[in-house]
């Protein structure tokens, strides 16, 4: 709420009064979406302009970017953003082509072994690393949404380190798998030509099960 107090202190005996500035409206994230998009076409780009803490037009150019890279493989007709499942709403359902399941080994394979049918997208642009709590979220909505037991969790500030922890354990017990990006790894696939995505998308499986199972030996 506009003017909300937040908290008050005295000085020379005058109060003074600290306000929390109220989130944009609506009005105002479209306006700041479209400026950044006209001076950033890329929707990595944008992203990357884009400034912390707004979700909403960022979970937008997410979707854009996402979009972008796995064209060819998603029915985009059937995107669905902040879709309600159970007592929350996850930010961005991308649902897989059918083609893509039969013919994409990726996508064929997670099909088999996650039950595959959407990639299930939660954006958090914050400029702290992603929490615990970011890493339940999306579980629980791979849990019960029914569209398969494969999301990817990017936190533009990076993961903490608890967050990644149980990123790994989740990763070696094989029923859900949960990929964490960063901005790193937007970066990255912003150069990678929409053909490849798959290729790369598997190295960055990989790569999350070969670091869990490194942690697990170390233990």
């Amino acid at each position: 709420m506009a003017g909300e107090k937040d908290r008050s202190a005295k000085r020379g005996g005058v109060r003074r009064i600290r306000t929390r500035k109220s989130p944009p409206t609506p009005d105002e994230v479209d306006r700041l979406v479209a400026r950044i998009v006209a001076a950033h076409p890329d929707p990595y780009a944008a992203m990357n302009a884009y400034p912390h803490g707004e979700g909403s037009g960022f979970e937008r150019l997410l979707r854009q970017a996402f979009c972008h890279s796995l064209d060819g493989f998603i029915n985009a007709s059937l995107i669905r953003t902040n879709a309600k499942v159970g007592e929350g709403r996850f930010d961005i359902e991308l649902p897989i082509d059918y083609r893509a399941l039969k013919v994409e080994p990726l996508f064929r394979r997670w099909s088999e072994s996650y039950g595959l049918l959407s990639l299930i997208i939660e954006g958090k642009n914050e400029k702290r690393r992603g929490s615990v709590s970011a890493f339940r979220q999306i579980k629980d909505y791979l849990a019960t949404a029914g569209l398969g037991r494969v999301g990817i969790l990017v936190c533009r500030s990076g993961h903490a380190r608890t967050t990644m922890n149980r990123i790994y354990d989740e990763a070696l017990r094989n029923e859900f798998l949960i990929l964490p990006f960063s901005s790193v790894e937007l970066q990255a696939m912003s150069r990678i030509p929409s053909a490849r995505i798959p290729e790369w998308i598997h190295q960055q499986e990989v790569i999350l099960k070969q670091r869990a199972s490194l942690r697990y030996k170390r233990a």
